[in-house]
């Protein structure tokens, strides 16, 4: 059973034993052996429940113990002016997600957990790092997760099409998935983004006290 139907299982519990409570104070429920075997049954299914909604709190906890983090980096034939689009529009400031999929063949949740960070080098080389994260119950399943994400990018030509939308197929549960990019960029290249690329750069998910997300 979900936790929000426990939830409201819960809340809809304490309103009527409260009710049940209030009722039971006045004549003629005050003495009434009905009265109190409805407030017994009540006080029992209330306790079963915040029992199971602690147990659905340590499971919840279980499933985030272990995390995996993979790092890439890919390096393009150096370029005079470099475009930078992203596949999916940013709305949001903040993490966030959506049931609905730009495109209407696929189905699934699409995370917007993405960020853009760009670097100005003194070499020639045009390098795009991309660090994705996940947590899971063991390192395995959170590595696992990993690798059943979309492909991060597409290159062709200059163009680069950063995949900022996170795709979780049906059946992939949330497990704190996110993924940062990183542009290297030559001094003489040019750099042009659109809307959404530019507004990655204002996102921050990432959790920058890990010194494994900056080793490659």
């Amino acid at each position: 059973m979900e936790a929000g139907l426990f939830l409201q299982l819960l809340l809809a519990t304490c309103i009527i034993s409260l009710s049940a409570l209030v009722l039971s104070l006045f004549a003629p429920w005050k003495k009434s052996t009905l009265m109190r075997r409805i407030l017994r049954l009540f006080r029992g299914i209330l306790g079963l429940l915040i029992l199971g909604m602690v147990c659905i709190g340590i499971l919840t906890a279980g499933a985030y113990r272990e995390k995996a983090i993979n790092n890439s980096e890919d390096t393009f034939p150096a370029t005079d002016t470099l475009f930078v689009m992203c596949n999916y529009p940013e709305t949001v400031e903040h993490a966030d997600l959506n049931t609905l999929s730009p495109n209407d063949s696929n189905s699934g949740i699409y995370l917007h957990n993405s960020s853009l960070e760009i670097i100005r080098s003194k070499d020639s080389l045009l390098r795009l790092r991309v660090s994705r994260f996940s947590k899971g119950r063991t390192s395995d399943s959170a590595n696992m997760l990993l690798a059943r994400l979309s492909p991060a990018f597409s290159y062709k030509n200059g163009r680069l099409e950063l995949n900022n939308a996170l795709h979780l197929k049906p059946g992939t549960p949330f497990r704190g998935q996110h993924q940062k990019f990183t542009i290297i960029i030559p001094g003489n290249t040019v750099l042009k983004l659109d809307r959404n690329a530019s507004s990655l750069q204002k996102v921050h998910h990432w959790e920058d006290d890990d010194e494994s997300t900056r080793s490659y």
